[in-house]
């Protein structure tokens, strides 16, 4: 399902969207005391397109800037 939902154009277009938001928002906010960022990701269901893309998004965050602390939580898969 992860290779389905990321091989789409338009999933690769968010995620490069989503990593230019964190790159030019999360430091400014950091700089200004900020202790959290937050970014909600969410589809019918939450059991496919959001998990995969969430995780996408996560690994790319956490490779581009390994200083900063980044948590994934699937609300939808705990249920």
């Amino acid at each position: 399902m992860r290779n389905y939902v990321l091989d789409q154009v338009l999933a690769q277009d968010v995620l490069v969207n989503l990593l230019n938001l964190v790159e030019h928002t999360a430091p400014a906010m950091l700089k200004a005391k900020a202790t959290t960022f937050i970014i909600a990701l969410g589809c019918t269901g939450g059991q496919h397109r959001s998990p995969a893309m969430v995780e996408a998004l996560s690994e790319k965050v956490r490779a581009q800037f390994p200083h900063y602390e980044v948590r994934t939580i699937h609300r939808e898969l705990l249920k």
